[in-house]
């Protein structure tokens, strides 16, 4: 057996689409493991001004916090990152003390509008040429109730 056979799924996608005509367009399906995201990111490698390592710097303090990930490629590469709504939805879920399953609590507006805004300027340190939010009325900013972050480099 040897190490393709043995990758995250999502590797060996963003391995093929990375390695094959600009025009070969895919999107991982949600990623909530860290290490399978650090792998399908590494798989990515360096392309334009996407910097795996930079982005992955950037997103490891926030990724406990989130949901999910979902990369990709939109003729470049492109990162979507899922706001959680509960905290049992967290990619390292937080339950009330002494409830091992089930639901969690709801996490305040507040806090996931600050999430999306800290991960907003970490997309921006890892030089992501556009950054959305899908709620969003404007460009570039975080809307009223964030959900889908959208990331993308040239």
């Amino acid at each position: 057996m040897t190490a393709a056979d043995t990758a995250p799924l999502s590797t060996q996608l963003m391995s093929l689409v990375f390695g094959q005509d600009a025009t070969l367009n895919a999107h991982t399906n949600s990623i909530s493991d860290w290490s399978e995201l650090e792998a399908t990111i590494r798989a990515v490698g360096g392309y334009n001004n996407f910097d795996p390592e930079r982005v992955l710097n950037q997103l490891h303090p926030l990724f406990a916090r989130v949901e999910s990930v979902e990369v990709g490629r939109e003729s470049s590469p492109v990162i979507y990152v899922n706001v959680p709504y509960w905290t049992h939805q967290q990619s390292t879920p937080t339950r009330p003390a002494g409830r091992d399953f089930g639901m969690g609590e709801r996490i305040p507006l507040e806090e996931r509008q600050a999430l999306a805004d800290c991960l907003f300027d970490a997309m921006r340190n890892a030089a992501a040429d556009e950054i959305s939010d899908e709620r969003a009325d404007q460009f570039g900013q975080v809307s009223s109730n964030p959900h889908r972050l959208r990331f993308w480099w040239d």
